[in-house]
């Protein structure tokens, strides 16, 4: 047999699943609903192989069904869910195509066809020889008596069926404003997309995501948001021009947007910055005999303490916090800095003190770091500064490259799950969660999500990158696939692509309970009819557009879903409930966040209802989980010895000093709780910090949930609070209560110094 012939590869291991291949090579294009039948045959008899083999030791005398031979090689492990689902593909569409009296569908034949060829494959490549690589895939070619216009005719209808019911391909909004005109290049061959191509573009290791001053392009333009840095910025910018002497310090981290502000008032203000020299790298050595900070300090000379008095220089600076502290440090041989320095120490950059601008007559300094990406008002968190950035990717409008670049694959019929994805993104609801749920990863994991990693972030959710463009258009996809590609799929099973992608997938509510989950679940076990299932919780349609087709296929009474498929549709499902509906999301969320951000909240205001509550908390805390035998009292030892001794702590909360915020809506605020306390006689104070993670944890202990060793690890800075509480509170009285016994003893010193033990009531 050729090699050119379609599974050849196969021929020597086992002739007849070749000849089957080859029955599907043939009917492909002249009879569609045979190839499909025959692609089940070929999936069914692989298996029996595969089942024989696998089994040879086994003593059962029965022969499996094609679906018990899915399920218990997959169980075994011999299949993964990968492979599993495409077995499950063939035997559903064989199925299908066996009751059904309709033509079958010419690009399910197509999809059949490959499918054969990758199983054919990964056959030879296990149980075959090692050596074996399975060549790559061509599609077959139209028969001499078959138009292949009217094969393009039928891939064309069957993107018509996804993007025609799609209001974002026809919907489109002509900005009316000419400096804000982009067009994207079309310079794409056939096939390729546009879409792709700019979506792209936002990932990390795109030359876009490099930041130089004085490159600042188009694309760049168009995504600038403006925040209150930018603003706080200009306004400094405006004041230092009669100046004689300024420098101006950018600082934060890496990515956080510094070089593109730059970049940005070069292009876009150059006459608020043109007097300015600009360090952009404080990292970079001017030659091999100086290291960075040698080359920076040559840099800042007119600003030493020998050269303050003279000269008229402009300098901003951008800057890494890191950098700041080892320059300030560092042993300069020639010159010194102390006047840097103590401006510096005086601005606080280096604590928990929020401060947007802070400057002197000489020197600024605005620390990105001070800076949230999100807001914060009474009862809720919100980024408008994502939020903005998810509009302009997403926005139906002429001068979007991303809704430019998604109109032309739709004009040249270039439909992928990536499209589908944009859909999904575009939707209202699932573009609030997601801002959402990044503004509580900020909160949660103390992470910093800065510009660079959230473009980065749009791109992995949006990008399957596992696969060529080939694979993930829609005429080429099984149903399985379109749902191992979309976006609550990339969002949440894709461990590795990201650290932002790894750690959003707390949220994924598959993991929660509520009411609205175990009905939907059980609403998709009992229900007959799948389709009610599906507009009874799907609104949005471009979730439907994945779940349909399972509808059609799951009418035939041989379909049933192996368990792992079962999974799989159950797991979408749930998650586009939860992208969709905002009473879900609401009834999902954790009550310790709601309760945190509620808290945060006052705290910055100086809410004095809330400090209190805040306070009585911390008390409520400690009594639960150190136990108490009486009120005021806290047990110090542990409950495996044969007694518990309890003592009175006494303590008064301090005032905070904290600088009220009376704003609604809160831009730059702390994202942790700090307190203070103090003993009865205000001699010593202690203080306490509370993060989201140990406000969780005593959030539970109070409920009643009690403490592990790892929870002694994870909440140290409160056993440490405690114990500072108990040692400020050691002349207190002691409290005896044996185990067992329904009576407390107080212990302390009579009138003469002795001591006395009595009896006390509760």
């Amino acid at each position: 047999m050729s090699e050119d012939m379609f599974c050849s590869f196969i021929e020597k291991y086992q002739s007849s699943l070749c000849n089957l291949a080859q029955k599907v090579d043939e009917l492909v294009y002249l009879d569609a609903t045979s190839a499909v039948i025959q692609g089940r045959k070929f999936a069914e008899n692989l298996l029996k192989v595969i089942y024989k083999e696998e089994k040879k030791n086994s003593t059962q005398n029965f022969s499996p069904t094609l679906y018990e031979m899915i399920r218990e090689l997959y169980n075994d492990g011999v299949l993964d869910k990968r492979l599993q689902e495409k077995f499950d593909f063939l035997r559903f569409q064989g199925n299908k195509a066996a009751h059904d009296d309709k033509e079958h569908s010419q690009i399910i034949a197509l999809k059949v066809h490959k499918q054969v060829f990758q199983l054919a494959g990964w056959y030879a490549e296990v149980y075959g020889s090692p050596d074996f690589e399975t060549p790559e895939y061509k599609e077959p070619k139209p028969a001499t008596n078959v138009d292949e216009g009217y094969i393009q005719d039928l891939i064309k209808q069957h993107i018509q069926q996804f993007t025609n019911k799609n209001t974002s391909a026809t919907e489109t909004h002509t900005s009316t404003n000419d400096t804000e005109t982009f067009h994207i290049e079309q310079d794409l061959e056939k096939g390729e997309s546009y879409l792709i191509r700019e979506l792209s573009r936002l990932k990390a290791s795109s030359q876009e995501a490099l930041e130089n001053v004085g490159n600042f392009s188009k694309f760049k333009d168009y995504l600038h948001v403006e925040r209150n840095i930018q603003r706080n910025l200009e306004k400094e910018l405006e004041a230092s021009q009669h100046k004689r002497k300024k420098l101006i310090l950018l600082s934060g981290s890496v990515g956080d947007g510094k070089s593109h502000l730059l970049s940005y008032l070069k292009e876009k203000k150059p006459q608020l910055i043109q007097d300015f020299t600009i360090i952009n790298d404080a990292t970079e050595s001017d030659s091999p005999e100086k290291n960075s900070l040698d080359t920076l300090k040559d840099k800042l000379r007119p600003f030493s303490d020998q050269e303050y008095q003279m000269g008229n220089e402009q300098i901003i600076l951008a800057i890494n916090l890191g950098v700041i502290n080892n320059f300030i440090n560092y042993p300069h041989e020639d010159l010194t800095f102390n006047k840097f320095k103590a401006f510096i120490e005086e601005s606080k950059l280096f604590t928990e003190e929020i401060t947007e601008v802070y400057k002197d007559d000489s020197f600024t300094i605005i620390n990105f770091s001070d800076y949230q990406p999100f807001q914060l008002s009474e009862n809720k968190v919100f980024s408008n500064y994502f939020n903005e950035i998810l509009q302009k990717i997403t926005r139906k409008d002429t001068v979007n490259p991303f809704y430019q670049a998604y109109q032309l694959d739709i004009q040249n019929d270039t439909y992928t799950v990536v499209h589908l994805n944009y859909e999904l993104l575009s939707n209202e609801n699932t573009s609030k969660l997601l801002n959402k749920l990044l503004c509580y990863l900020i909160l949660e994991d103390k992470m910093v999500i800065s510009t660079r990693t959230f473009f980065n972030f749009i791109s992995d959710i949006l990008i399957p990158t596992e696969t060529s463009i080939e694979e993930i258009k829609i005429q080429n996809m099984t149903e399985f696939e379109r749902i191992d590609y979309s976006l609550p799929s990339l969002l949440f099973d894709r461990k590795g692509r990201s650290e932002v992608v790894d750690r959003i997938q707390k949220y994924d509510p598959i993991h929660e309970r509520s009411h609205s989950i175990d009905e939907i679940i059980n609403t998709i076990y009992s229900s007959q009819d799948f389709n009610k299932a599906i507009e009874r919780y799907i609104k949005e349609k471009s979730y439907k557009k994945i779940l349909n087709p399972f509808v059609d296929l799951l009418m035939e009474k041989e379909n049933s879903l192996e368990d792992e498929s079962f999974q799989s549709i159950s797991k979408l499902f749930i998650r586009a409930a939860f992208f969709t509906d905002p009473l879900l999301q609401e009834e999902v969320e954790k009550t310790s966040m709601r309760k945190y951000v509620r808290y945060l909240y006052g705290y910055n205001r100086m809410s004095n209802k809330i400090v209190k509550e805040i306070y009585t908390s911390v008390w409520e805390a400690i009594l639960s989980w150190r136990g108490s035998p009486k009120r005021g009292y806290v047990y110090i030892n542990s409950m495996s010895e044969n007694y518990r001794l309890a003592q009175k702590i006494d303590f008064i909360p301090s005032p905070l000093g904290k600088k009220p915020n009376a704003l609604e809506v809160l831009e730059t605020f702390d994202t942790t709780i700090n307190l203070a306390f103090t003993d009865q006689f205000k001699s010593e104070i202690i203080h306490f910090e509370i993060d989201y993670a140990l406000f969780e944890l005593l959030d539970k202990v109070i409920k009643g949930y009690r403490p592990n060793k790892k929870d002694y690890e994870d909440g140290l800075s409160f056993v440490t609070f405690m114990n500072q509480l108990i040692s400020i509170s050691k002349n207190s009285d002691l409290l005896i209560h044996y185990h067992g016994e329904n009576e407390l003893f107080s212990l302390g010193k009579d009138f003469l110094g002795a001591f006395a033990f009595e009896k006390v009531e509760k």
